[in-house]
């Protein structure tokens, strides 16, 4: 089994937030230096493209527009319209328990299933847990990407990226 990038995890996680200024404080040319896989290097540096080709409120209008107006690609793993609550509640639980037994406490207002949290917590944990819940969330994921990509968003580059990382370390038994 291949090394998860958890880098790209964590990069992934803090470009899939809500943008604020702090963003632009981060030297990201010199983060994706440090990243070998060409693929990645070049979705993610797409994004960043977008990133600085608008005002900070123009970018925030498309992030709510995108996200938060938008069932399809909001930033839920549990969330779908075929999904009932009470599996939907059971599976927020039983995330936040993996993610105590890892040695992570919850200090967000956000539930378990908010992606850029799930990456951030999956960038620092264990592999096999790691691999067992991108496994997991892998059709999840898949479905926003495609929507996104569907939809010519810029976000679809971090989603493009974050199912290749999947593709390329999840085997079907893991």
């Amino acid at each position: 089994m291949k090394t998860l990038n958890r880098d790209v995890l964590k990069i992934i996680s803090t470009l899939m937030l809500y943008p604020n200024p702090e963003l632009f404080l981060v030297n990201w040319d010199s983060e994706l230096k440090q990243q070998y896989d060409p693929f990645i290097r070049c979705e993610l540096s797409s994004f960043l493209k977008y990133l600085k080709s608008d005002e900070l409120i123009k970018l925030q209008e498309n992030y709510v527009r995108t996200f938060d107006f938008s069932e399809p690609h909001n930033l839920y793993l549990t969330s779908s319209r075929n999904m009932e609550e009470s599996k939907r509640g059971f599976i927020l639980a039983e995330l936040i328990q993996i993610y105590e037994n890892t040695g992570f406490t919850l200090t967000t207002s956000e539930p378990p299933d908010f992606l850029p949290l799930f990456l951030e917590i999956l960038s620092q944990c264990d592999e096999e847990v790691s691999f067992t819940l991108l496994n997991r969330f892998h059709d999840a994921i898949d479905e926003k990407t495609n929507s996104l990509t569907q939809t010519n968003s810029p976000y679809a580059s971090l989603f493009t990226v974050l199912q290749n990382i999947i593709n390329q370390n999840l085997d079907e038994e893991v």
